[in-house]
Order: structure tokens, then C-alpha cells, then sequence
């Protein structure tokens, strides 16, 4: 009976949502071409939302990180702050933001994965900005993003693992200062990476109109993202492009 009464409550809220998310606003995006040259030539951050996100956001937790009230403030910091005039620039999974009507449950991953991030979306965020498509390190699209610095000069790069670190400097030939962070809850150690970009930016007197910050944290890449965006450093919330790069199938990707 409890199992029973639990399944009904499941297929109760997931009506709920399917038909508050039926139909959706707009989604105002970017081509993965115009995010690039739209980043370059304002120096602008990147934010990616993704359903790891959107479950802290809804308050669970998720592998790599615990919900943490902090976290879940500064990602509703971000979502309602942001502006065509914001120092960086959100990436959402805009395809299935953008499923109207009965396409949101007829799409097995937008039924599966989708549909509370449509929710918050429709909820929370603003409708009349651009945004990104949150896949743009995808597996294949490595010509495009990395354009993001190819003309830079100096990175700082955060990680679990310092390999990747190095493997990205002799790519690049960029002069990397390497970070480490941890594979589990950055978040809680988010002030101390925070100071040590600062710090390394401040010792080394590195140019930020030369450098790129390349985070790979999780959810804390978001966070450090949104912070330092505010204080004219570039920041990309790369997740594992690195290591583990996105499935191209999640998501269409446009030209």
C-alpha cells in the first residue's frame, strides 16, 4: 500500500509539472558561433545549467555535491540577475526548454531529465535575455570552444587532477597555473578557490584582458563563475570537457 501510495504521488507531481511546462516561454538562444564571438568580444563568463543543477536548485543532492543552502542562494543569484548586461552569459539545455505541448513527454529524455529544469526555468529565470546552449563543450566541438582561448595568454586551471592541467598547456602552449580542487563538495571549499585565483592573479600581475580561468568543479564552477565574473575575470565553467566530455546525442547542436 505504501508503495503504492508513493508511485501515485510520483505520477501525481509529474502531472503537475508536465502540464504547468505544456506550454513554455520562448527561449531567446545563441548559436553556439555567435555565444563564442558574444563572449570574446565582451569578455563575458559562462554559467552552464545542467540537471545536476537543477536537482541542488530543487534542493537534493546530487553525486558531487551536497545541497547547500549557500549554493542553492547563489545559483537563484545568478538565474535572477541575469541581463544582456550581466558579465556573463547562461547556457541552458535549450532544446528541451524549447518543447511545446505534448512534444516535452513524448521525448523520452525530456520526460526522463527535463521536466523539473523546464519547470524552474519557466519559474525562475529571465525570458527576455539570450542564452547559450549549455552542451557547447561537447564531444566534436572542440574547434569551437576553444576559441575561447586561443588568444589569451595566461590560464588558471581547476581541477581534480593535475594531468589535465598539463595536457592543456603543452596543447595550447597558454602558460597554465594549475589549482586543484576537490572531486566531491567544492563547493564547501569555494572561498579558498576563490582567494587563490585572486591571489595568483595579484602575484603573477596577471593582464585579465589575457588570462582565462578554466574551472572544472561542478557545481562550485558555477558559483566561482558568478563571482568572479563581477570582478572582470574571465570565467568558464568548462565542466569535464577535459576528461569526460558531453554526449553530442543529449542535446542538438547548432551551427
Amino acid at each position: 500500500m505504501k508503495n503504492f501510495t508513493f508511485l501515485g504521488k510520483k505520477v501525481f507531481y509529474f502531472f503537475l509539472r508536465w502540464l504547468y511546462t505544456f506550454w513554455m516561454p520562448d527561449v531567446r538562444v545563441l548559436s553556439i558561433d555567435d555565444s563564442i564571438e558574444f563572449v570574446l568580444k565582451y569578455n563575458k563568463s559562462i554559467i552552464r545549467w545542467g540537471d545536476g543543477e537543477t536537482e541542488l536548485f530543487d534542493g537534493y543532492d546530487i553525486v558531487y555535491q551536497r545541497f547547500d543552502k549557500n549554493l542553492r542562494a547563489e545559483m537563484l543569484s545568478f538565474v535572477t540577475e541575469y541581463s544582456d548586461d550581466s558579465p556573463y552569459v547562461i547556457g541552458v539545455p535549450t532544446k528541451y526548454l524549447a518543447m511545446k505541448g505534448l512534444s516535452s513527454v513524448l521525448d523520452k529524455k525530456c520526460r526522463r531529465h527535463w521536466l523539473r529544469t523546464r519547470k524552474d526555468f519557466k519559474k525562475f529565470f529571465n525570458h527576455n535575455v539570450y542564452y547559450m546552449n549549455a552542451f557547447i563543450f561537447g564531444k566534436g566541438l572542440e574547434k569551437k570552444y576553444e576559441r575561447l582561448w586561443k588568444e589569451k595568454d595566461y590560464c588558471i586551471f581547476l581541477h581534480n587532477e593535475e594531468q589535465y592541467a598539463k595536457s592543456f598547456e603543452g596543447k595550447y602552449q597558454l602558460k597554465t597555473f594549475y589549482i586543484e580542487v576537490a572531486s566531491r563538495d567544492a563547493y564547501s571549499h569555494i572561498n579558498t578557490y576563490e582567494t587563490s585565483i585572486l591571489q595568483r592573479i595579484e602575484n603573477e600581475k596577471l593582464d585579465l584582458r589575457r588570462l582565462i580561468v578554466l574551472v572544472s568543479a561542478g557545481p562550485a564552477a558555477k558559483a566561482l563563475a558568478f563571482r568572479l565574473s563581477k570582478k572582470g575575470v574571465m570565467t568558464i565553467d568548462a565542466g569535464h570537457c577535459w576528461d569526460y566530455p558531453l554526449n553530442p546525442e543529449l542535446s542538438h547542436f547548432d551551427s
